[in-house]
């Protein structure tokens, strides 16, 4: 997600989240999101597209909100969007809250189909006990591990600590912020299926994600 001000320009979701959460308007950033997400998602599948399964992260203050997990099932339902083209990824801080609507939220988006993923997995305090008891579905390795893969030896341990541990749980994985093909070749050699980084894409607007996606379906 991206901000763009006439005047500023654009503004990182490092320096507008920070904003949103201190101020309290991060749930109405959160909803928004969403519903945008879900409205593209429609568009795509309605023009007969098929969409990769799209992540939206979520912020532990809309986490603890008791209908977060309804009201977003009840909007994927309303736009006939399938359940399992979203993931919702949840950092380390909201394992840690584990309050009762934090967990009752992440039983009910689990068997609704909708994965979970906890965000930048090795960078916060969770406990790992969070991993066995709640209805988690891929860690995703934060960039500050993967940078250094193929040359840091520490770098590389603690990377191959995290997918030994997530497969282990039977988790999948996901590298964050992958630039080189050393990184790449790395992670494929340690049994990590899935990538995301500007070795492939930056981030991109809704119009250039459909362009995307009409090259492939044509190059296939």
């Amino acid at each position: 997600m991206r901000w763009k001000d006439p005047v500023l320009g654009e503004v990182s979701p490092a320096e507008f989240i920070p904003m949103s959460e201190s101020s309290g308007l991060i749930l109405e950033v959160s909803k928004e999101v969403e519903r945008l997400l879900i409205e593209h998602l429609h568009l795509w599948i309605t023009a007969g597209m098929s969409p990769p399964p799209i992540s939206l992260n979520c912020s532990p203050r809309s986490m603890r909100e008791p209908d977060m997990a309804l009201r977003l099932i009840s909007a994927l339902k309303r736009a006939a969007v399938p359940a399992e083209l979203l993931c919702i990824e949840i950092t380390e801080g909201a394992l840690l809250e584990n309050t009762q609507h934090v967990t009752d939220n992440l039983g009910t988006l689990a068997r609704h189909g909708i994965r979970i993923s906890v965000d930048d997995f090795g960078t916060g305090y969770s406990s790992l006990i969070y991993l066995k008891r709640l209805p988690l579905s891929e860690l995703k390795v934060d960039k500050s591990f993967v940078d250094g893969l193929g040359e840091d030896q520490d770098d590389e341990a603690i990377a191959e600590a995290i997918l030994g541990l997530a497969h282990s749980l039977g988790l999948d994985t996901v590298a964050e912020g992958v630039e080189t093909e050393r990184q790449l070749e790395w992670l494929r050699r340690h049994g990590c299926k899935a990538v995301q980084g500007y070795l492939f894409s930056r981030p991109l607007e809704a119009g250039s994600f459909e362009a995307m996606m009409e090259q492939r379906h044509h190059d296939e």
